[in-house]
């Protein structure tokens, strides 16, 4: 019988406190969700789906310090992608200078419409800036903030509709609104109309290059994971334009120019159900992280410890736990009461010609204990002669090289049933006659002996030694 040995239960408790001590001294896992149009945000309103996407073609990098511009590759061209800042860009002037100090050439990509982005248009000298405002388009006799635009690059014209654009002042223009063109000040409420509504322009200015689109929202996750594909060939489209169709060209995304919250604090921003979703699950590794729920819990025992070992609740304490402990010890160490053992009679025939006619007339009681006498004579006999012992499953393969296979596998399977019986590690069968099943087992055994060229008999010789109780 195969023995299974478990580890025990200190050990494991004690890989346990292990493990959680080694989770605590590491930390809470980071858990804060950047917002706004930030290349780590995965959210509706994130543009990580823009960095997948223009990873696949360019070497992609985002920077959340100056010192992650240090890892543009010195000598080749860059490109740096400011979508929609929330914070002012107010070390524009800084920006620019490391990225001229490592490119070859260096292009910016502003797509805004808020006209956060203005202050690093102008480190750069540019004309163009964001108007601020918003562009539309008069359709009938309604006003349409949503107009489409079409915006050409490098001879190739790209249509797409626009959400709340800002127009685009200065430059040369590439993108216009397609129609009459109507331009609402945020601060008023009359409209201008423009034969013409630019939103996007471009400038060169020695080693740099700059395209503003004034409008952010065409490159945001919820519009590049849709299944309008005009959008992606059309990011796709501007890093192909802007990289001069060289694979040497690396793209650099900010993301120093949003804020970042923890998960409880998102929960309060305008999320999407799918965003709730990943915010909360965010909030749900904190929170079940050791780090977060063990230190104040050790804290609580140790108040809760003090209170109860403080006299007199202590004394009261001390005696529940010793009454407590005495009693497990009881338990584990029970008490037995010593019964005697049967008689035993040992009666010995040497002839076997008696032995048989004192089994065969009754006159020796045969029991579970013969059966383990038997077993255990024919167990010997098959390890040293076939080499595999009796309980072994390969016992009928070797067995049926001498027997037929149908014949070693129904005596393997006898033998071992009424074994296991017989040493009460089974309760099945739940009747058995031990002196039919021993006498059957000692001729098949015989047989079984005989196959193998030898035989009770001729393996103990004519003394047998039966033992049983009265």
């Amino acid at each position: 019988m195969k023995e299974v040995r478990l580890v025990p239960v200190a050990v494991v408790l004690a890989l346990v406190t292990v493990g959680l001590v080694a989770l605590v001294e590491k930390g809470v896992p980071g858990g804060a969700v950047a917002q706004g149009p930030s290349p780590l945000n995965p959210l509706s309103y994130g543009t990580r789906v823009l960095y997948e996407l223009v990873r696949s073609r360019y070497a992609t990098y985002i920077a959340t310090d100056l010192e992650d511009l240090a890892r543009v590759i010195r000598g080749e061209r860059c490109v740096y992608v400011l979508v929609s800042p929330e914070r002012p860009v107010d070390r524009a002037g800084e920006i620019l200078s490391k990225l001229l100090s490592r490119c070859s050439e260096v292009a910016l990509l502003v797509a805004d419409e808020g006209g956060e982005s203005n202050d690093l248009l102008r480190a750069t000298g540019s004309s163009i800036s964001v108007a601020g405002n918003r562009v539309g388009v008069v359709s009938g006799r309604a006003l349409s903030l949503y107009p489409n635009a079409s915006i050409t690059l490098g001879g190739r014209e790209y249509r797409v509709a626009l959400d709340l654009a800002s127009e685009v002042l200065g430059g040369s223009p590439v993108g216009y609104v397609e129609g009459l063109a109507v331009v609402v000040d945020v601060n008023s409420t009359e409209p201008v109309y423009r034969s013409t509504g630019v939103v996007a322009a471009e400038e060169v200015l020695g080693r740099v290059r700059v395209l503003v689109i004034g409008d952010g929202s065409i490159l945001l996750n919820q519009v590049l994971a849709s299944n309008r594909t005009e959008y992606r060939d059309l990011a796709l489209g501007i890093f192909d334009y802007l990289c001069g169709g060289s694979s040497n060209c690396t793209v650099v995304l900010d993301s120093m120019h949003y804020p970042v919250l923890s998960p409880l604090e998102a929960l309060g921003a305008p999320l999407s159900p799918a965003d709730y979703i990943y915010v909360t699950l965010a909030l749900l590794a904190i929170l079940i992280h050791p780090a977060t729920w063990l230190p104040p819990l050790l804290r609580w025992l140790d108040t809760v410890f003090g209170y109860l070992l403080r006299p007199p609740l202590g004394y009261a304490t001390v005696s529940i736990a010793s009454l407590y402990l005495a009693f497990a010890l009881s338990r584990s160490y029970p008490y037995r009461r010593d019964t005697p053992l049967s008689e035993q009679v040992e009666e010995e025939l040497y002839v076997a010609a008696d032995v048989r006619r004192a089994i065969l007339g009754g006159a020796v009681k045969l029991g579970p204990r013969d059966f383990v006498n038997l077993y255990n004579i024919v167990d010997e006999v098959s390890a040293r002669v076939l080499g595999v012992r009796l309980s072994s499953r390969e016992f009928p393969r070797v067995l049926g090289e001498y027997l037929s296979r149908d014949l070693a596998q129904g005596y393997w399977e006898m033998m071992n049933r009424y074994y296991r019986r017989a040493t009460r590690a089974s309760r099945r069968p739940l009747v058995v006659r031990w002196r039919r099943v021993v006498l059957g087992a000692i001729e098949a055994s015989e047989a079984v002996l005989n196959a193998l060229g030898t035989s009770l008999e001729a393996t103990y010789g004519a003394e047998y030694l039966l033992a049983r109780g009265t």
